[in-house]
């Protein structure tokens, strides 16, 4: 379906994409992915300061069509 790129790139923005907050990994976890590797830089890569708390966030223990419910409500 996507000619020239690779299989590795297409399965990180697919994961990306997920709908559902819960089901997407967070940057944290896609640096990670080999794919990056030519462009990393260890030295640079430092936590926030501060993490953003949005309202999906308050509700850790949801399953992913309660998730849904939820933002069908917002």
């Amino acid at each position: 379906m996507f000619p020239y790129s690779s299989d590795e790139l297409v399965n990180i923005l697919g994961q990306m994409l997920q709908f559902n907050p819960y089901n997407r990994p967070t940057a944290k976890e896609l640096l990670k992915n080999k794919i990056f590797n030519d462009i990393r830089n260890d030295v640079l890569e430092v936590p926030a300061p501060i993490q953003i708390i949005i309202d999906i966030d308050k509700y850790p223990n949801k399953t992913k069509e309660s998730t849904i419910d939820l933002m069908e409500d917002l």
